[in-house]
């Protein structure tokens, strides 16, 4: 009898798990460093729910779709981390006052990243003592304005591309600079001559929008659920903090601010305190 109840209780698929009235749908694979979305579906209207993965405890955001109630949550890992682990992706709702929850686990794969290495000015690379106090007070702001994500999920899948132009510094990118180790590239770099238009990715809140000694003038943007954007290095800003923009929004020109060799436009996306790869987020499927 104990065997036949757990066979009736748990139906398990490919890429879905089920548990009586809930639908969990993940990939079963996912690359280090790309994102991808987490479904989970509930028959009964939800009072409740979060998404456990790893150290992130994601709010799920239910709406109403035809006869269910579905939640869409965006997930990822950065492009340092070991591959070969299984994690645990675990699923707590509660319908009805009843609590019900599930387990799957998601292999991460390992991708291979490129070397870049990068000669600059030296106080780029080992800035002079008179600006740490600047440098360490903006990362106080950054660091706020990351730790403010809305609950609702305003952003859509695909995201739209902040502008056309040429990736000439891909995501993952172990890189040297002036010979010293320094990680690896957390967004891409794209190529665009200076005062080109950068807009909105998706829907969203400006959390930071200014001009800061690393990054130069720059813009986050908060798409809710743990999700963010930032456009970096731009000569413009035409937003501020607090603003609601929407998909294809102006939000600044491109520049060469801050530490950079060249005009370009840097890219980044951050996904539960982690920066993904953000050029899956252009194409339609990323379950």
């Amino acid at each position: 009898m104990f065997i036949l109840a757990v066979l009736m209780l748990f139906i398990i698929s490919a890429n879905r798990v089920f548990a009586a009235e809930v639908i969990l749908t993940s990939p079963v694979r996912v690359g280090v460093g790309n994102p991808f979305t987490v479904m989970v579906s509930v028959e009964d209207p939800p009072e409740s729910g979060v998404l456990l993965w790893r150290e992130a405890k994601v709010p799920l955001d239910f709406g109403k779709e035809g006869d269910m109630y579905v939640a869409l949550a965006m997930l990822g890992t950065e492009a340092d981390e070991a591959a070969g682990a299984f994690c645990p992706l675990k699923v707590q709702v509660t319908a009805r006052g009843r609590k019900m929850k599930l387990l799957k686990e998601v292999r991460l794969a390992a991708v291979e990243y490129p070397v870049q290495h990068l000669l600059l000015p030296e106080n780029m690379v080992t800035p002079p003592k008179d600006v740490m106090d600047r440098i360490n007070r903006e990362a106080a702001m950054i660091k706020k304005a990351l730790e403010q994500s809305r609950p609702e999920r305003m952003w859509e899948i695909p995201f739209h591309p902040p502008l056309r132009g040429a990736v000439t510094s891909p995501y993952g990118t172990k890189r040297t600079m002036n010979k010293t180790a320094k990680g690896f590239h957390k967004g891409v770099d794209l190529r665009a001559a200076v005062g080109t238009p950068v807009v909105a990715p998706s829907r969203g809140v400006v959390a930071l929008a200014d001009d800061l000694y690393f990054a130069g003038k720059c813009v986050y943007i908060d798409h809710g659920n743990g999700v963010f954007s930032v456009m970096m290095h731009l000569s413009e800003i035409s937003v501020k903090a607090g603003d609601i923009v929407k998909t294809g929004d102006l939000v600044g020109k491109t520049g060469q601010s801050g530490r950079v060799t060249g005009p370009h436009l840097h890219f980044g996306v951050r996904v539960q305190e982690k920066w993904v790869n953000p050029l899956p987020l252009f194409e339609g499927d990323l379950s």
